[in-house]
């Protein structure tokens, strides 16, 4: 399929990054902000964990998707809450939004529940992911469903993703994708940590008329909990994703944040 059918195509998949993402999953740079280097709170003396609010602001010079589609080339604003409950262990509900800088136009809002569970070793989760497109473009609302697994005890943090969409913009109406990461964070002082990750895509009929590999991404970051306690992060990342195809562009992005964790 030639690179601007795919583009225009792509801009019905506006989101497939959840709170991520205008990058690599979830998982990716913004990781290290919502859950990759905070203090952990106290527990109460129930022995349950308590509630949360995580928050993150993102700044990025465009919105590319993790696939290899580029849905807006100029600064973008993007900001995600996710809530917990100690009552309710594993489920997390979420709600993330993208905004063009210049003008403030809302062009897409993402709402997500997902649970997860830790086991010796592994870390696991699935999701359901609803994208509203209908009310800012001439596509249609899509659905995700994901399931992760990651690696929790390695000097490095091995993951793999597998993804569902359900899109009527689609050219087969469902399209999966396939992905595998490597991550390392290291602290470099009290408070700073950087991070170093990279991934593979495969692509089945997502967008495309054929299962294809689609793209590799590398990328770092740097981030300062501010008060050492997660409340307060201040993070700058970059990323280099580079076409395993010849349905997309190499491209690059770069992006600064705040983000943290509330727990009540």
């Amino acid at each position: 399929m030639a690179k601007s059918k795919n583009y225009f195509k792509g801009l019905g998949l506006a989101g497939l990054v959840s709170l991520t993402s205008c990058v690599a999953p979830e998982k990716g740079l913004d990781k290290i902000i919502q859950d990759g280097q905070q203090a952990s709170a106290p527990v109460p003396a129930n022995g349950s964990k308590p509630s949360g609010l995580d928050y993150n602001v993102k700044i990025a010079d465009k919105y590319l998707a993790r696939i290899g589609l580029i849905f807006f080339d100029e600064p973008v604003l993007q900001t995600g809450l996710t809530y917990s409950n100690a009552n309710l262990p594993g489920l997390r509900v979420g709600y993330w939004e993208n905004r063009l800088l210049g003008n403030g136009e809302l062009t897409e809002i993402d709402t997500s529940v997902s649970y997860g569970r830790s086991f010796e070793g592994l870390d696991t989760s699935v999701k359901t992911n609803y994208i509203f497109l209908d009310s800012f473009t001439s596509f249609r609302d899509v659905v995700e469903l994901t399931a992760n697994v990651s690696t929790n005890d390695l000097p490095l943090t091995f993951g793999a993703e597998a993804n569902a969409v359900f899109s009527p913009d689609n050219n087969r109406d469902i399209g999966f994708e396939y992905l595998l990461s490597a991550r390392k964070d290291l602290t470099l002082t009290p408070g700073l940590t950087a991070n170093a990750w990279t991934d593979i895509h495969y692509n089945s009929h997502y967008f495309t008329p054929d299962s294809t590999l689609s793209v590799s991404n590398i990328g770092a970051g740097l981030n300062w909990d501010v008060f050492r306690n997660g409340i307060f992060n201040l993070g700058i990342s970059g990323q280099q994703q580079y076409t395993l195809g010849d349905n997309f562009d190499d491209q690059s992005l770069v992006s600064a944040n705040i983000g943290g964790s509330l727990k009540f």
